[in-house]
C-alpha cells in the first residue's frame, strides 16, 4: 500500500477505525495501519508525527490483540490531528485541548494506562500548543 500525501494517512487512519470499530479484522486494516506507520516521516507538524509515533504502534498491537475498543480509541484521537502546516492554521486546538484530549486520557483505567506514553503525549501537546498559540 503506497502513502503519497500525509492525507493518506488520515485516511488510513478514519477507515481502520471505521473497521475496527465494526470488529472487522482484516488483513487490509493491518496493511493500513503499517503503511501509516511507515509514512510518519511525511508528517510536516512534529506534535502530530510524535504522537503517531507513541500512538499508531499502540493501535496496531491494540488490533493484533483483538483489543477492537482500545485501538478504535487510540484512532480515534489521532485522525484529526494536523498533518501538514496549513493544516495547523485551521485546526481547532482549543476544542482538542478542551474535548478530544480529555476524552481520550480518560478513556484509560488507571491500572492498566500506558504512563510512559500518557506523559509523553501530555508533552508533546503542550509543546505542540505552546508553538501554534505564539504563531
Amino acid at each position: 500500500m503506497n502513502i503519497d500525501v500525509p492525507d493518506d494517512i488520515r485516511a488510513n487512519l478514519i477507515t481502520c477505525r471505521n473497521l475496527v470499530s465494526a470488529g472487522k479484522h482484516t488483513a487490509d486494516v493491518r496493511e493500513a495501519l503499517a503503511a501509516s506507520l511507515e509514512a510518519l516521516p511525511m508528517i510536516e507538524v512534529p506534535m502530530t508525527r510524535s504522537l503517531l509515533e507513541i500512538w499508531l504502534p499502540e493501535a496496531l498491537a491494540a488490533y493484533d490483540s483483538h483489543n477492537d475498543m482500545e485501538a478504535t480509541t487510540i484512532l480515534n484521537f489521532l485522525h484529526n490531528l494536523p498533518l501538514t502546516e496549513s493544516q495547523v492554521q485551521v485546526w481547532n486546538h482549543s476544542y482538542f485541548l478542551t474535548v478530544e484530549l480529555p476524552e481520550f486520557l480518560g478513556s484509560f483505567e488507571i491500572e492498566h494506562a500506558p504512563t510512559e506514553e500518557l506523559f509523553n503525549t501530555l508533552g508533546f501537546v503542550a509543546a505542540g500548543c505552546r508553538l501554534h498559540c505564539q504563531q
